[in-house]
Parts: C-alpha cells; sequence; structure tokens
C-alpha cells in the first residue's frame, strides 16, 4: 500500500483521538455498540484501533476501529490501545473502505458506495481499482462486485426502500440494470402487490405493500420493460449478446439490426412508440435450434417478453426466402384463389354476433367453475392435510422434492437435481430436500442467494468460477502460418 511508514504502538488519552470524516461507516448499531461497551469495560480493549497523527498537533485520527473506539468512550475508558502509523489521505481512504468491506452486517448499497470510493483512488505506483482487483482482495467474484456497483444506479425511491429493507438484494440487482424510466414503471407497477390469499389478505408492512418474488419481477420486466441494445447490453450479463452486436458491421445490410419478441408483449414495452418483430414475421437463421441460415438473415435481438436481451440471426424476408417462408408463400398463394362469399343466408353481422355468444356463454362457464372451486377449496385442503398426517416418511420426503422441482425450478436449476440423488432413509431424504429447497429459493431470489447460500455452506464459489473459467491475465498467442 502506498503511501505509509513509520508504526508505533502507544496508549492513547482517549480525549485526543478524533473520529474520520472519510470513514464510509456512517451508521452503528445502538444496542450492538452497548453490548460491546458492557464487554470493553469487563475485558477491556483487545485489538488496537489504528491512528495516524494529525499535523503534529498532538492528535490523532482514526483510519480504522472508531467502532472500539466509541465502545472504549462510552465504558468511560481514559486511554485507548493503538497503532499510530504515518499515512497519505488516499492510504486512510484505501484502508477504511476495505475494512468497512469486510463488515458482516454491511448493506449492499454501503458495497456499493464502498467499492465506487476504491475505484476513484489511483495509487501512486500501484494499478488501479477494478472490479477484478477489488474481487480479489475481499475473496468475492467479479460478478458479484459489479452487480453492487450497479447499485448506484438506483433510484432515489428505490434506494430508500432498498435500505428499509422492502425489498431484497435480488429485487435492486434487477432494478439497477434498468433505466431511470423503467426503474419508475416497474416501482409503481410491478414491484408491490397486494396478496390475497383465500382466507384473509396478509399485508406485509405499515403501507399494505409486499414485493413480489425476484422471479416475478423478472418476468413482469420482461413482460414491460423494453430492452434498447445500444443503452443497455452489458457484457457481463449478456455476454453472448454483447460479443454478436459488438462483431456487427453497420455498412452491411446483413449486419441490421432489429428489434423482436417472442410472443406477445405489453404495450409499456414498446418504449416511446418503438415497434418490433412479432414470432409471426421472424424464423430464426443461426443454424441453431434446428434452424438454418439463409441470404436474406439479419442480427435480432429480442427488446421484451421472453428470452429478453437474447440475440441470433433471423430471417424477415416472407417474399424472397424459400428457406424458412416457402409455406408461408403456398398457403397465400392458395388463400388468394379460395377466398370467397360466406354461406348463404348467414350475414356477417349475425356471424359476429354468434361468436360474441359463443364466448360470452364459455367464460360464464368458466366463472361458475372458477366460484365451484373457491368454495370448496378449504374442505379440499382440509382433506390433503389428513392425507399428508398419514402418509409414510419416504413418500413425502419424495413428494416435497418432486413438487418443487416440478413446479417452481427453471430449466439450469432443474437439471442440477441429478448432482444430488436421494437415498432412503428419512434423514437422507431431509438433507435432498433441503438441497431442492436451496435451488428453489436460488430460482426465487435470483442469483445473490447463490452466492448467500454458497457462503453460509462453506462453498467458496469465487474458487468454483476461477477453477471452471480461470481469468485469462493475457491474450492468447497466435498460432503459426502453416
Amino acid at each position: 500500500m502506498s503511501g505509509t511508514n513509520t508504526i508505533e504502538m502507544v496508549h492513547l488519552e482517549i480525549s485526543k483521538v478524533t473520529p474520520s470524516k472519510t470513514n464510509p461507516r456512517k451508521n452503528f448499531d445502538a444496542a450492538a455498540l452497548q453490548e460491546l461497551s458492557i464487554s470493553v469495560k469487563k475485558h477491556g480493549i483487545l485489538q488496537p484501533i489504528l491512528v495516524r497523527p494529525l499535523n503534529g498537533s498532538g492528535t490523532f485520527e482514526i483510519v480504522a476501529g472508531e467502532r472500539r473506539f466509541r465502545a472504549a468512550k462510552a465504558a468511560e475508558l481514559k486511554e485507548i490501545p493503538a497503532t499510530v502509523r504515518e499515512l497519505s489521505d488516499q492510504a486512510v481512504l484505501e484502508i477504511q473502505v476495505i475494512e468497512n468491506l469486510q463488515r458482516e452486517d454491511l448493506h449492499p448499497m454501503e458495497e456499493a458506495e464502498g467499492y465506487r470510493q476504491l475505484i476513484a483512488i489511483r495509487p501512486k505506483g500501484e494499478a488501479p481499482y477494478d472490479a477484478a482487483r477489488i474481487a480479489e482482495r475481499i475473496g468475492r467474484s467479479v460478478k458479484y462486485v459489479y452487480d453492487r456497483i450497479k447499485l448506484l444506479n438506483l433510484i432515489e425511491p428505490l434506494r430508500k426502500e432498498f435500505s428499509e429493507d422492502k425489498i431484497t438484494a435480488g429485487h435492486a440487482i434487477l432494478l439497477a440494470r434498468l433505466s431511470a424510466k423503467d426503474q419508475k414503471l416497474v416501482h409503481d407497477r410491478g414491484l408491490y402487490q397486494h396478496e390475497h390469499a383465500h382466507f384473509k389478505e396478509i399485508v406485509a408492512d405499515s403501507d399494505g405493500k409486499k414485493a413480489v418474488s425476484v422471479r416475478e419481477l423478472q418476468q413482469f420486466i420482461d413482460e414491460h420493460c423494453r430492452f434498447v441494445p445500444e443503452r443497455d447490453v452489458d457484457p457481463m450479463l449478456f455476454p453472448e449478446t454483447t460479443a454478436l452486436l459488438k462483431s456487427a458491421d453497420p455498412k452491411k445490410k446483413s449486419d441490421k439490426i432489429v428489434a423482436i419478441s417472442l410472443g406477445y408483449v405489453q404495450d409499456t414495452a414498446r418504449t416511446g412508440g418503438e415497434k418490433h418483430v412479432s414470432p409471426l414475421s421472424w424464423k430464426r437463421a443461426d443454424g441453431k435450434q434446428g434452424s438454418k441460415p439463409c441470404d436474406f438473415s439479419v442480427i435480432g435481438v429480442v427488446v421484451a417478453g421472453e428470452n429478453r436481451a437474447k440475440a441470433f440471426r433471423v430471417c424477415l424476408q416472407k417474399e424472397k426466402c424459400k428457406t424458412h417462408w416457402a409455406e408461408w408463400q403456398r398457403a397465400r398463394a392458395k388463400n388468394r384463389g379460395q377466398t370467397g362469399p360466406l354461406p348463404a343466408g348467414v350475414s356477417v353481422s349475425e356471424n359476429a354476433r354468434k361468436e360474441k355468444e359463443r364466448i360470452e356463454e364459455e367464460r360464464r362457464k368458466e366463472q361458475l367453475e372458477q366460484e365451484r372451486f373457491n368454495r370448496a377449496l378449504p374442505e379440499i385442503l382440509k382433506a390433503l392435510a389428513e392425507a399428508v398426517k398419514k402418509a409414510p416418511i419416504p413418500q413425502v420426503g419424495k413428494k416435497i422434492v418432486e413438487a418443487i422441482s416440478r413446479f417452481y425450478l427453471s430449466g439450469d436449476l432443474k437439471a442440477a437435481m441429478k448432482f444430488y440423488v436421494p437415498g432412503k432413509s428419512a434423514e437422507e431424504m431431509l438433507r435432498h430436500a433441503m438441497y431442492v429447497s436451496l435451488l428453489y429459493s436460488f430460482d426465487d431470489e435470483g442469483e445473490t442467494e447463490i452466492e448467500t447460500q454458497c457462503k453460509a455452506f462453506g462453498v467458496d464459489m469465487k474458487a468454483v468460477i476461477d477453477r471452471v473459467t480461470p481469468v485469462q491475465t493475457s491474450a492468447p498467442k497466435a498460432g503459426k502460418k502453416t
């Protein structure tokens, strides 16, 4: 570390020690501080604080250990053990930020601010901080650091609600990837819900607001927020899309970029009235997923709905391309030769009226069946509860796993079931159910939950990432020409 020299161990008068104005930690839990002060009064300060002298004034500025200093004052100690070091302003900030980032109770927004401060530091004679260096320093994955830095993009209402724990880190990370306009849209229309059970209304807090799950939030974003390639593409989040768009040559017709969707998309996703091509008007044309390449393909980017932000080559040329549109061309030619009047005695208005009546009758029947189900639901659940009470343990364990994996897990996580084959004993089934419940929490709460649970179970996620995909420190050497 730059800007450091003399080190000295001393006992300082507390009256001559002052907190640092640059300490990133601004909030101290009162109850925890009181508990620490009781311990200090009984055992003293076991670990010296770190200070630096202030311009020969006889006073010292705390670099690290303000919490211990506050506890010592509360315990009415006259002196405090300290390590004195000559440090530059830059070195002080670096130490403070790193120490702050190692706290267990650090809020993700405080983490994000700490990373921002580190990136702003330019150490003399050392490489500047970037996401990779920060990740190495704090023992986290690079993606984890990127996700935290993104939180600084949150609009103020979302920052406030995140700080108040009304939304989780999983919610916040998804929202931070959006533009300010889309963040407001999701905040106002898709982030919270009143949850109505069949028996009573459940209200989460005094405002009557309960955040939807991270998975539900992602679905709302996919359906209502438009992905804008030139603004939203991020190599950490969408590596394949980034690579394809960067390789595109704007001068080539074949590298034209068009907005597409895979299904119905809400009007709110059509930001600024921009249109996108529906799946009825494009065919995949990159040779993947059973598709065939053609001479008319362009680059399609999914801007809303399912698979938002995916990019691949597509064909839009219904009139010209026989590789993808031959069937459509034949059907159109056939229909042109078969258009004729309605059957005798049937008017257009009468036909429309009958169709309307049919639809209304179907809706009435559907509503009636739903009402019958709602009335019977308490008795259905009561009967089910009695059946579960009598079910053998192996069957219970098996059903738990089946229910979670069938109804909740998405593709990638459902495939992870193969990593843990359950045994036959109750204990083995319980452990297997625990693993499956973790998969469900990952699916429901997002990627941030994976890192949290890995840490809880002692799995070094960063080490696994580095082992599977080692960091490339230099560009690969070009092969010899033959």
